[in-house]
């Protein structure tokens, strides 16, 4: 989300100070980090700026990957049509990484260090019924 007029915040009645991002990320862009290359997956769907980031063998989900479906596709600016076309995209090209979902149900105050993905993001496709998905709302 690059500015406040796209933040979710006001639609949940959340105020925020107003901002704009510093530096726009795209699909496919590919940020040094001091441990870790990430690499940005634009996956709209959830919001119309929704991204998902790989990192070695995982993917951070974001709200696109949420641990029992995808995100919510009923808030301002998102898309069902989008989200089917984004799950695709992590299903085609990143089916052996470990998914890291968004909303995530696991002990909040386990160490970040010690958790370990039980799922690939292989595994989703059924439980997301994308398939089903697919050919329902295919572009």
């Amino acid at each position: 989300i690059t500015t406040t007029n796209k933040d979710l915040g006001r639609f949940m009645g959340v105020k925020f100070d107003k901002y704009s991002a510093d530096v726009r990320l795209k699909d496919g862009d590919e940020v040094a980090l001091s441990f870790a290359t990430v690499k940005c997956v634009y996956t709209p769907g959830h919001t119309v700026d929704g991204m998902c980031y790989a990192v070695g063998d995982y993917l951070f989900g974001g709200d696109t990957l949420c641990s029992d479906y995808f995100g919510r596709v009923d808030f301002p600016t998102g898309n069902l049509g989008d989200m089917v076309v984004s799950l695709g995209k992590i299903f085609d090209n990143y089916p052996e990484s470990y998914a890291l979902h968004g909303h995530e149900d696991h002990n909040e105050t386990a160490n970040i260090f010690e958790y370990a993905p039980k799922r690939k993001v292989k595994d989703d496709r059924a439980l997301y019924q994308y398939d089903l998905l697919l050919s329902r709302y295919k572009k």
